[in-house]
C-alpha cells in the first residue's frame, strides 16, 4: 500500500467516524432524568411568585421581589434535605465596566450556613458546566460550598442529543480526547480580565450549546420551579416561580436523582429518613424485643388494611386513566361523570369532593400538578393549545418564542376564536449585549400578520434587564384553567429535547387562588396600573427585512441564542 492510498484510508475512517457520529447524535436517546413526565399529583398549597423591574407614575425605578423570599424559605425549613438545580450560579461579568448586587455570594453564604448549622442536613447542588466557564477553572463559590459538606454535581450536559448535528460529532471525534485541563488558560477572558484566561478548548466545548437550564428549589416539604438563576446580573430581571407542597415533591426528587445518577453523582437522602426512624424508635424507649416486636406488628396486615390498600390501588389506575384521558381531550374530570359516579360509589367512604380525581374544590383550592422537563414540555403545550376552541382564552408572558410548533398552533387557535394575549421581552438586550429584536420581533410581526391582529401583543417596557418570564396560562369556558410555568423558553432547543429545562403543568380552575393571582399580575403589566410596565405593539420599533431574512437563517441552522 503506497502512502497516498494511506491517506485516502485515514480519511475515509475518519470521515466515516464522523457520519456514525453525526447519525448516533440526532437519534440517540436520552439519558433516563431527560424528557422526564410526572404523574397528575394533588397539592393543597400552590404560590405564584414574580419579581419586577419597572417605572412607577413618578418615573422612578422601583423593584418587586418576591421569588427569593420564597427560595430563602425553602432553604431555611430544610430539615432532612435540601437541592438546588441552578443554569447560572455565579458572579461572572464584566465588573470593571458594570455593578450588580453580590447576590450569588450571599446565596453561596446563605447555603453554606445552612449547612454547617445543621451537618447531618443533606445538601446537593447541581450545577450546569457554564459556571466553571466549561471546564477553565473552579468558582471559588463551587469551592467554597464543597469545603462546606455540599456536594456539587456538575451535570453531564454532554449526554443531550446534540444542538449542532455538524459540529459536536468533530468535538467529541477530535477535540474532547485532547482532554480539558483547568487553570491553564491563554486566551483573554471576554468577561473581563478578573477573570481567568481561557483555552480554545473551553471555547470549543462551549461552542456544542449545550446546557442545563433548569431552576429548581427543593426540600422535604416544598418544592419551587423558577425561571430566576442565581446570579449577579440576573438580579434585576422580570421572572416568575411557582412553589407547591404534597406529592409532586416526590416526584421532582426522582427526576433530580435521574439527573445526579448520569451525571456520576448521586442523591441519596435515604439515611436521613434512618437517622429519623432510629430518633423515633430512641423516644420511644424501645428495646430490641420491642422493636421486633413493633415492626412484626405492623407486618401483619389486617382485613381492614388490605381493603384500603385495594382502594388506594383503584384510586391510582382511576388517576392514570383520566390522566390519559386529559391528554387527549383537555378536559378535567366530571365529578358528575359516569366514571366519577361508579368511583365514587365503590370507595365513598375514601374519596371526598375536592380530591385528585374530582372537579376542583373552589374552596379548598386543590390543584394537580405534572413536574415535566424537556421535550415533554412541548409535547404537552401542543396538546394543551391544540384542544382550545373559540371563546378560550391564553395569557403568555415569554422571554423567546421562537418554534414553530407552538407559533403556528397559537395562529390556528387564535383564527378559530381563542383571545390570546402576549407579554413580550424586547429582544434588545442580552446581558449587556444587542440582539437586534431577535427572536420576538420577528415572529410577533408573523403571529400579527397570520391571524390579521387577532392576536394581541405587548413589549414589556425593559431597561438593560430582561423579560425574563416563562409562564403560559389556558382559560377553557367551561372554567378549566392549565398553568404551564417554569425555565422553558418557547423555544426548539429548550422544548424538543436539546436543552435540559424543567415546568410546572398545573390544573386548576378559574376561581383558584393561582388562577386569581397569575391573572393580578397579568392585569397589572397589561393595563399598566401602578406604573409603566408595557408599551403597545407600535410603539417598539420592529425589525429591517434583513434582519428577518438573518432570522430566518439561524433558526434554520440552530445557530442563534433562540
Amino acid at each position: 500500500m503506497n502512502f497516498k492510498s494511506k491517506i485516502i484510508n485515514k480519511r475515509n475512517l475518519i470521515m466515516s467516524i464522523l457520519i456514525l457520529n453525526i447519525s448516533c447524535s440526532t437519534i440517540k436517546t436520552p439519558p433516563l432524568g431527560v424528557d422526564y413526565e410526572s404523574p397528575l399529583k394533588s397539592s393543597n398549597n400552590v404560590e405564584f411568585h414574580y419579581d419586577l423591574t419597572y417605572l412607577d407614575k413618578n418615573g422612578n425605578i422601583r423593584y418587586d421581589r418576591q421569588i427569593w423570599d420564597a427560595s430563602y424559605k425553602i432553604v431555611d425549613e430544610a430539615k432532612d434535605y435540601l437541592i438546588v438545580e441552578m443554569f447560572l450560579f455565579n458572579d461572572i461579568y464584566n465588573k470593571d465596566k458594570e455593578s450588580y448586587p453580590a447576590f450569588a455570594k450571599e446565596y453561596t453564604r446563605r447555603l453554606v450556613k445552612k449547612k454547617m448549622e445543621n451537618p447531618n442536613l443533606k445538601v446537593y447542588v447541581l450545577l450546569d458546566e457554564n459556571n466553571n466557564l466549561y471546564g477553565a477553572f473552579e468558582h471559588p463559590f463551587i469551592t467554597q460550598m464543597k469545603n462546606a459538606g455540599i456536594d456539587i454535581i456538575l451535570v453531564d450536559i454532554f449526554k443531550l442529543k446534540d444542538t449542532f448535528p455538524w459540529y459536536s460529532p468533530i468535538w467529541r471525534t477530535l477535540i474532547k480526547p485532547s482532554g480539558n485541563p483547568q487553570n491553564k488558560g491563554w486566551i483573554g477572558n471576554f468577561y473581563g480580565p478578573m477573570w481567568p484566561k481561557l483555552t480554545l478548548r473551553n471555547l470549543l466545548r462551549a461552542l456544542n450549546v449545550k446546557a442545563d437550564h433548569r431552576k429548581i428549589f427543593l426540600n422535604e416539604e416544598n418544592v419551587m420551579v423558577s425561571s430566576a438563576n442565581i446570579h449577579d446580573q440576573s438580579y434585576f430581571h422580570e421572572n416568575i416561580a411557582i412553589s407547591a407542597d404534597g406529592e409532586i415533591k416526590d416526584e421532582v426528587l426522582r427526576g433530580l436523582q435521574l439527573v445526579a445518577n448520569f451525571s456520576n453523582g448521586k442523591i441519596d437522602i435515604s439515611s436521613n429518613a434512618v437517622e429519623k426512624n432510629n430518633k423515633n424508635i430512641d423516644f420511644g424507649n424501645l428495646s430490641k424485643n420491642e422493636e421486633n416486636q413493633e415492626k412484626n406488628s405492623h407486618n401483619n396486615e389486617t382485613k381492614i388494611e388490605q381493603q384500603v390498600k385495594e382502594i388506594e390501588k383503584e384510586k391510582v389506575r382511576f388517576v392514570e386513566k383520566e390522566t390519559e384521558r386529559f391528554a387527549k381531550t383537555g378536559e378535567l374530570p366530571d365529578k358528575n361523570s359516569d366514571l366519577n359516579r361508579e368511583n365514587s360509589s365503590k370507595n365513598e367512604n375514601n374519596l371526598k369532593n375536592g380530591d385528585t380525581i374530582t372537579k376542583f374544590d373552589d374552596e379548598n383550592n386543590k390543584y394537580q400538578l405534572q413536574f415535566v422537563t424537556e421535550a415533554k414540555i412541548g409535547e404537552h403545550l401542543n396538546k394543551d393549545i391544540d384542544n382550545t376552541k373559540a371563546g378560550d382564552e391564553i395569557l403568555m408572558g415569554m422571554y423567546f418564542l421562537a418554534d414553530k410548533g407552538i407559533i403556528n398552533r397559537l395562529i390556528k387557535a387564535a383564527n378559530r376564536g381563542v383571545k390570546i394575549r402576549i407579554i413580550f421581552d424586547r429582544s434588545r438586550d442580552a446581558f449587556g449585549m444587542s440582539t437586534n429584536g431577535l427572536p420576538n420581533k420577528p415572529v410577533s410581526k408573523k403571529l400579527k400578520k397570520k391571524t390579521k391582529n387577532k392576536i394581541e401583543i405587548k413589549w414589556y417596557f425593559t431597561n438593560n434587564e430582561q423579560y425574563h418570564t416563562k409562564i403560559t396560562l389556558i382559560k377553557k369556558t367551561d372554567g378549566n384553567v392549565i398553568i404551564h410555568a417554569g425555565s422553558a423558553n418557547l423555544i426548539k432547543k429548550n422544548i424538543r429535547g436539546y436543552i435540559m429545562d424543567a415546568n410546572f403543568r398545573i390544573l386548576t380552575n378559574k376561581d383558584s387562588k393561582l388562577t386569581k393571582d397569575i391573572y393580578s399580575y397579568f392585569d397589572r403589566l397589561w393595563e399598566n396600573k401602578d406604573g409603566l410596565f408595557t408599551i403597545n405593539f407600535d410603539d417598539e420599533p420592529t425589525t429591517k427585512s434583513s434582519t428577518d431574512f438573518m432570522y430566518k437563517i439561524l433558526d434554520a441552522t440552530q445557530l442563534g441564542s433562540f
